[in-house]
C-alpha cells in the first residue's frame, strides 16, 4: 500500500502458488481507500514492490524494489513509474550471481541524490548494496556490506530528522 504525492493510493498484491509463478496485480484509490479500482494485472514479469515499500523521488518517479526467486539464483530489480503508477519500466538486474543470492530490495535516496538498494542475501549472509546514479534506471552490481543478515527481510526508514535507520 503506497500513497503517491498526487494522493493516489496504490495497492499491489501477488497471486499464485509460489514466488516462481506469481502474477502481480494493482488496485488504485483516489478517495483515500473508500473505493477501489478493479484489479489490474501488472505487465508480464512485473510484480510491484516485493516486501519493502516503494519510494517516490522529487520529480514524481516511483521506485519499487522487486525481485525474482529461482532455484538457481535470486535476482533484484527496481521497477520505475514516472506517471503515478500507470506504466512501468525495469532497471537492470543488479545481482552478482557468482557471489550472492539477493532479493527484496529496500530503497532510499541518499543526500547526494543517489538511490541506494539494500537487499537480503543468502550467500554470504550479509546485507548487499547496489547504487543508482540515474534515479533508479540502472544500478551498480551488488556488493556485500559489513552488515550481517541471517537471510531474512530488511527495511530502511528515514526519521523526521532525515536520518536513515535500519
Amino acid at each position: 500500500l503506497f500513497k503517491t504525492t498526487k494522493g493516489t493510493l496504490l495497492f499491489w498484491y501477488k497471486a499464485g502458488p509460489s514466488p516462481q509463478t506469481w502474477t502481480g496485480f494493482l488496485r488504485r484509490s483516489s478517495d483515500l481507500g473508500k473505493t477501489w479500482s478493479k484489479p489490474e494485472m501488472m505487465p508480464a514479469s512485473f510484480y510491484g514492490p516485493v516486501r519493502a515499500k516503494p519510494i517516490q523521488l522529487a520529480d514524481g518517479t516511483i521506485l519499487a524494489g522487486t525481485s525474482v526467486e529461482s532455484h538457481r539464483n535470486w535476482t533484484p530489480f527496481v521497477d520505475r513509474s514516472s506517471d503515478d503508477g500507470v506504466t512501468w519500466a525495469r532497471s537492470n538486474a543488479f545481482h552478482a550471481p557468482e557471489k550472492f543470492k539477493q532479493i527484496q530490495p529496500t530503497l532510499f535516496q541518499a543526500a547526494d541524490g543517489r538511490v541506494v538498494a539494500l537487499m537480503r542475501s543468502g550467500n554470504p549472509k550479509k546485507v548487499c548494496m547496489a547504487i543508482s546514479k540515474d534515479s533508479g534506471a540502472t544500478f551498480s552490481p551488488a556488493e556485500a556490506t559489513e552488515l550481517d543478515n541471517p537471510n531474512s527481510g530488511i527495511d530502511v526508514v528515514r526519521t523526521r530528522e532525515g536520518e536513515i535507520g535500519r
